[in-house]
């Protein structure tokens, strides 16, 4: 039932008791509250309550919890828009911004131009004389963790014991009305879409459907593309590497040298043999010309001759593997020196590299789990760690056939990218970084969720 109905129906009973009156209309203002919307709930507070009690201006003020200084106006009597810089608002908000860091803002009270004490008070002495009435009636509006509003009642006439009660009472029943309404507001926000969010989830459904090139990342190094092997001809101790890593070098030029005092040392015993063993041949050729029976012993000594000859070739051929010089021209690859000199090495076994700076490719190791279908000649952009801002361009010519585990404990393919003209021309060997490696279109939801959507195929199948 409407208030004017209430008071219509009041007027056709001339023996009704006037604080029956007052009593309908506390109830029906706050049976309208309990499921008024949160803008209509502002203006019953500040217009409706002259039902109840007489004032000539009604202020809502809302603020945060346990802050009433950092509040605002939120609704005013006899007014649609707020203007929060006109002085009547400013005043206001000084006036409950003192009293509340006084403290007195916790529980309902009278407040008069004589209760503003202290040495900063002058200026609103002054501007309360000129813009507010003399009695101020406030009334706290309690939240779920203390004061988080207050209504405040303006008159020139001092307010009755009863009126302050009545007000005090609407302004329980006010509180409890903003709980609901500001959590009825908070769940419908939460649950309707706003047109804004229901535009970005349309464009991010049209997005996720646009077909992309899918790429992915692995860590890359520059290598020499037709590199020479240097190996051991030799089962030695290398005593002396006579270049530097990454040093140019000659073919022909010395690189490293093995032990050869053992060598050495047998050549000489060797040598010492064939001569003895000549000795030997000579002495039975001399009586071999007197005794036809001698010849036999001749051809023995001639048969001791040639094998110590042979030993004396073997070991001067290797002493003379015993010094390992470059196959070609270009620069030796390797890690370090000292890695090397005092160790034994087998036939066989790698030592370095020759290689040419000019003839570089790209080594990529794929993990097994980012093996994405790609065209023949994959496109490649090399970011060096060196160089990140200049990328360089290759393409993809060998894939190994299965994935391996690299020295970082990854399964990874192997595979090796030539580069596009000149984009290699600022480059050098070794220098590492990411490639990155362009797959097939697809839609962009699939390259983002590529690998959610692997994970769960392991648990779902297929």
């Amino acid at each position: 039932m409407a208030v004017s109905q209430i008071r219509s129906k009041q007027a056709d009973t001339p023996q009704s008791d006037p604080r029956l009156h007052t009593l309908a209309n506390l109830l029906a203002l706050e049976k309208r509250m309990r499921w008024a919307k949160l803008p209509e709930l502002r203006f019953v507070a500040v217009n409706e309550l002259k039902e109840i009690v007489t004032f000539s201006q009604a202020i809502l003020w809302e603020h945060p919890q346990g802050k009433p200084a950092r509040g605002q106006i939120t609704a005013l009597s006899n007014v649609a828009v707020i203007d929060r810089t006109a002085p009547f608002a400013l005043l206001t908000h000084h006036l409950i911004r003192h009293w509340a860091k006084r403290g007195e803002l916790a529980a309902t009270r009278v407040f008069t131009i004589d209760d503003l004490t202290g040495t900063d008070t002058s200026k609103l002495v002054t501007d309360w004389k000129e813009w507010l009435p003399k009695y101020l009636l406030w009334c706290p509006l309690n939240g779920p963790k203390g004061a988080a509003a207050g209504l405040l009642l303006l008159r020139n006439q001092p307010f009755a014991e009863g009126e302050v009660s009545l007000s005090a009472t609407f302004a329980d029943a006010l509180s409890h009305a903003l709980i609901l309404a500001k959590s009825r507001q908070s769940i419908v926000r939460a649950v309707r879409p706003s047109r804004a969010g229901l535009i970005i989830t349309v464009a991010a459904l049209i997005a996720l459907a646009i077909p992309i090139r899918s790429s992915v990342l692995a860590p890359a190094e520059i290598v020499a593309s037709d590199p020479s092997l240097v190996r051991s001809p030799v089962e030695a101790v290398i005593t002396e590497v006579h270049v530097t890593p990454n040093s140019p070098v000659t073919q022909g030029q010395l690189l490293v040298s093995y032990d050869a005092s053992e060598l050495r040392a047998r050549l000489r015993i060797a040598e010492a043999a064939v001569a003895l063993a000549r000795t030997e041949l000579r002495q039975t050729a001399q009586n071999a010309l007197g005794d036809l029976r001698a010849n036999a012993e001749v051809v023995s000594a001639e048969g001791r001759v040639r094998t110590a000859m042979l030993e004396v070739g073997y070991l001067t051929e290797r002493l003379s593997k015993t010094e390992l010089r470059s196959p070609r021209d270009g620069i030796a690859v390797f890690q370090d020196a000292f890695d090397w000199i005092g160790r034994p090495v087998s036939v066989g076994e790698r030592i370095m590299l020759v290689a040419d700076p000019n003839q570089t490719e790209l080594e990529i190791q794929l993990a097994a789990t980012d093996r994405i279908p790609m065209p023949d000649q994959a496109q490649v952009a090399f970011f060096s760690d060196a160089a990140p801002a200049a990328p360089a361009e290759a393409q993809v010519h060998y894939i190994s056939y299965r994935a391996t585990k690299t020295p970082t404990d990854v399964i990874a393919y192997r595979m090796t990218a030539q580069w596009m003209d000149g984009s290699s021309s600022s480059l050098t060997l070794g220098q590492r970084g990411t490639a990155k490696i362009y797959g097939a279109r697809q839609p962009l939801a699939l390259q983002v969720f590529r690998r959610p959507i692997a994970a769960l195929r392991k648990w779902l199948g297929r």
